[in-house]
């Protein structure tokens, strides 16, 4: 909703300035606000694709950095150096991502890596 609108905004304001011939308004702060708000726009559209992946994508990943484990052929990450353990994935309730925590982390309080905001893992 939020990105229609302001790829709404930013429409608007290039169709009026095709329309007239010029910016009802300067045309500095005409073209800051097509480049803002079409910026903002594509943000919140990447955002949405981002936290709509499937769950199972995310999985393989290493818990510590997040490197692609599907052709490990150990039980240390190639990337870290880092056991691999297994993970459990927890969509953060302050910043909706997806995260993963060691499987140990489970009944703890534990750090949002992404927007830092500490929070109970669930049982």
């Amino acid at each position: 909703m939020v990105a229609v609108l302001l790829l709404g905004i930013s429409a608007a304001m290039g169709l009026l300035w095709l329309a007239y011939g010029e910016p009802p308004i300067s045309p500095e702060l005409a073209l800051a606000i097509i480049v803002l708000s079409a910026t903002a726009g594509a943000y919140v559209i990447f955002r949405l694709i981002r936290a709509l992946r499937p769950r199972d994508e995310l999985q393989h990943l290493c818990v510590h950095c997040s490197y692609d484990l599907r052709a490990a052929t150990s039980d240390i990450c190639p990337e870290c150096g880092n056991p691999i353990e297994q993970a459990v994935s927890v969509i953060c309730e302050s910043c909706g991502n997806l995260v993963n925590f060691a499987v140990q982390t489970i009944g703890t309080r534990q750090t949002c890596p992404i927007c830092g905001v500490e929070s109970e893992m669930p049982d």
